[in-house]
């Protein structure tokens, strides 16, 4: 049976899970891409160079986010966020790069160093300029959250 999750399982959920799904939509075509995020109050914080999402949140900032664990078919949940994006300049901007290496430099300090490593594996842009990095925040306006099965049964 489907069950809606409380507001503390969905809270549980975002600050727990280390990957989502941003949903852009501009002029009548939709994009999905997987993102990282670190989580401050109602926001959350990531970063990425100038391409086709941060186009398209430019254009439309409202967007969508979708966190999900799955086990099985009748074993899963679910959370919808609803947000606004704003792009982050100066100390707003090194406070969330903070807490994005807080969230995630460990998990590159247990991975042995080799040919497939973060920035090593990133193909040079071809006029040898670095990309320019974008430090944005999603600012939670609606969430909700489904879950089925015994491995996530709602509490309330």
């Amino acid at each position: 049976m489907i069950k809606a999750l409380s507001m503390a399982e969905i809270d549980e959920m975002v600050l727990s899970s280390k990957f989502a799904r941003l949903g852009c939509h501009i002029a009548g075509e939709t994009y999905v891409v997987p993102i990282s995020y670190a989580l401050d109050g109602e926001r959350l914080l990531g970063q990425t160079t100038l391409g086709k999402k941060i186009e398209m949140m430019r254009q439309n900032p409202d967007v969508c986010v979708e966190i999900d664990e799955i086990t099985d078919l009748t074993n899963w949940r679910s959370v919808i966020l609803r947000c606004r994006y704003e792009e982050l300049q100066g100390t707003d901007a090194a406070l969330a790069e903070g807490l994005l290496i807080d969230k995630y430099g460990p998990i590159f300090q247990d991975q042995p160093s080799g040919p497939r490593r973060g920035r090593e594996i990133t193909p040079p842009r071809l006029d040898g300029h670095p990309d320019a990095l974008v430090v944005y925040a999603l600012h939670v306006t609606e969430r909700s959250g489904r879950s089925e099965g015994s491995l996530f049964t709602a509490k309330g």
